[in-house]
Parts: C-alpha cells; structure tokens; sequence
C-alpha cells in the first residue's frame, strides 16, 4: 500500500534534470535516486537534487524501495525499462517518443497492465494552460472544423535521435507533441496526407522537414509543419483552431507557448490571455504523482503513445509513397 508520500526516481538526466526539478517542488515526493549511463553526470547531478546517484535502474531498484519513476532516455531502451520497472510493481511515466516500434509499444502497455501498474506518457502539452483552456471550452464552443500547427525545432546533431531504430528523426522524436495535441483537441485520424524533405540532415536517413495533413473521424480537416528546418533561439510555435462557434490561437516560444487569443462568433470582442508555467511540466508530474495516490488512469496513456506513434510512421510512409494513408 502506497503511502502519502511517493518514492520516485529518475533515469536518464537529460530531460530528466526537468523531471527531478518538478519533483523537488512537491511535498508528498521523496526523490531516492538520479540514474545515467554518464556516472559524471549521475553524481553532480544527484548531489544537486540531494539524492544518490546510480548508473542503471536496475542498480536504483536494487537498493531503493521505489514507487515510482520517469524513464527520460532516449527511446530505444523504453521496452526494456518499462518491463523491469513493471515486474518490480513500480509505476512508469515515461517520456515521449514511447518507443521506436509499434510492437515495443504493445509490449509495454502488456507489461505494465499485467503487472497493475500506472503507465502514463509524457506528452506535457495536455497539462499547459494555454491548450487546457480550449481544451475545456471545446463543448461550449461546438464542433472543430480545421486547424494548423507550426511546431519546427532546430537542427539536433545526435546520432540517437536519427537512428531507426532509435529517435527515428524529428518527426517521432518531436514533432509528435503536436501530433499528440491534435489528436486530444480533435479526435482520432482517419488519414493523412504527407510532403517531407531532407534539406539540412543530408547524412541522415530520415526526413528532417515535414508538412502533412489529416482527415479526423469527427470530420475536421487539419495540417501541422514540423521537423528541425528552425534555428534554436528563434523558434516559436502558433496553433490556430477554427471551431462552429469561436476561433482560437495559441502561440509564444517554443513549447512555451504562453498566450491565448481567442473570438466567438456571436460577438465582436478579442479575449487575450497569457499563461505562466506554459509549458506544462508542473502540471504533468503533479498528475502522475496523483494517478498514483488516488488510483486514476492518466490523461495520457500508453494507448496514446502508441496511436502517436502509428501516425507518426504514417507520415514517414506517405511522404515516402507519395500517397495518403489510411489509418
């Protein structure tokens, strides 16, 4: 039985140090260890955050009691970790991409069903302010009709995050945070129609600019332009979305993204708001830490991982074949 307070641990310190840093600031959290392959890292990292360091999660579950853990490595060892912290009936929030593979994804959603524990993804985009207030005002405001979504990143120069059977690109590794917001505001895809290029990755054997459409069920017609075509430092992301009774834009730096403009059709006036905390992360490790404590199933599941992931393929696929894909 769970106490009050949560036991977790981080792997891989990399985004992790924004994990840890989030844990620290709640009170029914005791951070038990900081884990990196880099043992450099691992120790200067650890002695930040006032706990001890490993160089494995099998070494932290040796020697911790854990109850939780975010697993922030790079992709390919997602399955592998998942399944230890699983059969050691400790609850994953594991970061995005869920893996590189449909199949690794199923195997992990398996693992942690079959052994009761919380599976959640780390898509931090579903607990920013800026997209929650459209989230939340979606009834009021009447069925979605289209939206874009400029979501480019700089060029990233990491032989992982190419890799396919790794980060496979920018399109799995990044792009599919506003894969993932689509699919939360709109619904569940029908198809998707995708033109990709590679213009600055020549050496890499995945796209590294995309613009692709999709066909949602619910009807709504959307377009995303993603890949790592920006230059860091000057990067921005902006979503419109047009819906029956309003029109809104999200848009700042970013994964940062900290105003909202929105209007409703009935009226003449323009309702701006801006945002602290806009990226996110505050509220996507208070909610894990809740799920656990109260027995709730995650805004962002395993199951979404996985169905960001196929489309995330898709888009590969379509540019590839020059054609739509169904899904």
């Amino acid at each position: 039985m769970i106490g009050v307070t949560i036991k977790v641990g981080v792997v891989g310190l990399g985004i992790g140090q924004r994990h840890l840093m989030e844990y620290s600031l709640l009170d029914n959290v005791q951070i038990v260890g900081a884990a990196d392959v880099d043992e450099t890292r691992a120790k200067e990292i650890a002695e930040r955050f006032d706990t001890k360091p490993y160089f494995s999660l099998a070494q932290m579950i040796e020697n911790e009691d854990l109850d939780a853990v975010s697993i922030c490595t790079p992709p390919k060892p997602h399955l592998e970790l998942t399944k230890l912290a699983a059969e050691n009936k400790i609850h994953i929030l594991c970061e995005k991409p869920m893996a590189p593979k449909i199949e690794d994804c199923e195997r992990m959603i398996e693992a942690c069903e079959k052994n009761g524990v919380k599976l959640m993804l780390g898509f931090k985009k579903r607990f920013a302010p800026a997209f929650n207030f459209v989230k939340e005002h979606f009834e009021e405001w009447g069925r979605p009709f289209w939206a874009f979504y400029k979501y480019p990143i700089g060029y990233v120069d990491k032989d992982w995050f190419w890799a396919s059977d790794d980060g496979r690109g920018p399109t799995v590794e990044n792009t599919v945070h506003s894969i993932d917001m689509l699919r939360y505001l709109l619904g569940e895809v029908d198809r998707i129609y995708a033109e990709a290029d590679t213009y600055l990755a020549k050496d890499r054997a995945e796209y590294d600019s995309t613009v692709f459409t999709f066909r949602f069920k619910s009807g709504a017609i959307a377009a995303i332009g993603g890949g790592c075509s920006s230059i860091w430092g000057f990067t921005t992301e902006r979503l419109a979305i047009h819906l029956e009774k309003a029109v809104a834009e999200i848009d700042g730096a970013l994964d940062r993204p900290s105003h909202l403009a929105y209007r409703l059709r009935k009226d003449e006036e323009k309702h701006e708001l801006n945002f602290e905390n806009a990226d996110g992360f505050k509220g996507e490790i208070e909610h894990f830490i809740s799920c656990i404590i109260n027995d709730e199933e995650p805004r962002a599941t395993g199951q979404d991982g996985l169905e960001n992931l196929r489309i995330c393929l898709a888009v590969s696929e379509s540019a590839t074949k020059n054609a739509p894909v169904e899904l």
